[in-house]
């Protein structure tokens, strides 16, 4: 993010946080990256330059180069891109013009536009609100966020992708969510809880049938904050931000910690 203009650009950086490079201008504000399966392409979301200005959904080669748009004609802002598991789909969501919050499939080069389910306004237009979603290891499930309009809290649920089953994972005093992610082998999804915030700020993982739930960081306090995260290709890592970082006020770090919470590094 560039503060001045309020613009943010896409970057990549190797683990070990050496070769950090920039891939998008900064006349727009991209956000939500999400590697390709197979490495070949990152998607994110991104301000289109109209007409209508919007939020669409793009990929780019690591390199830089390849930019194109892919959900440019349909009419809804589109954010939160997600791979399906073989790399064949880009899950997203949308808020048209008009009418409610869905999520829906595409294929890479646009085409293949699918429904998948409107999983919060048409059902419960005053209740809730789900973002973050994020697929299971094997495409069957989705993992995302629900805020509760009327608590200002958030859990994680999971649901088919047909939008039927929802279960809730987390209760809603630990205040849960921040685009929770499934690990590979399918065992834990992980999230971010901001419970009680000004006490504790942390990182959890909990089965997908709501078991096990158990907290990986222990910051209490208010001293730091833990923001959104994702496991490693092999599952026995774990990159999240947090706050404060180094630098400016405001800045978050990334860190590499391991599923059992050792580290950070």
């Amino acid at each position: 993010m560039d503060p001045a203009s309020a613009t943010a650009a896409l970057f990549v950086v190797n683990i070990d946080g050496m070769g950090l490079r920039r891939l998008t201008l900064w006349k727009m504000v991209a956000g939500n990256p999400d590697w390709a399966p197979d490495g070949s392409v990152i998607g994110f979301n991104d301000k289109n330059e109209g007409p209508p200005t919007q939020n669409d959904i793009y990929v780019i080669e690591p390199d830089g180069t390849g930019l194109r748009n892919v959900t440019h004609g349909l009419e809804a802002a589109s954010f939160m891109p997600t791979w399906s598991p073989d790399g064949g789909l880009i899950l997203f969501a949308s808020w048209p013009m008009a009418g409610s919050f869905d999520l829906y499939t595409i294929e890479p080069d646009g085409g293949s536009l699918t429904r998948i389910a409107e999983i919060t306004e048409a059902a419960t237009p005053t209740k809730f609100e789900d973002t973050g979603p994020q697929w299971s290891p094997d495409g069957t499930h989705l993992v995302f966020q629900r805020w509760n309009k009327a608590t200002g809290q958030f859990a994680v649920f999971t649901i088919r992708l047909d939008g039927t089953h929802p279960r809730r994972l987390t209760p809603w005093r630990l205040n849960a969510g921040d685009h929770p992610d499934w690990s590979p082998d399918g065992r834990w999804i992980m999230f971010h809880s901001q419970q009680d915030q000004d006490r504790q700020d942390n990182v959890f993982l909990v089965h997908p049938n709501g078991t096990g739930m158990h907290r990986i960081t222990n910051t209490f306090g208010g001293k730091y904050r833990w923001f959104s995260s994702s496991f490693s290709s092999d599952g026995t890592m774990i990159a999240v931000a947090r706050a404060p970082g180094i630098g400016n006020p405001g800045n978050a770090d990334v860190y590499v910690i391991k599923v059992d919470g050792t580290g950070p590094s």
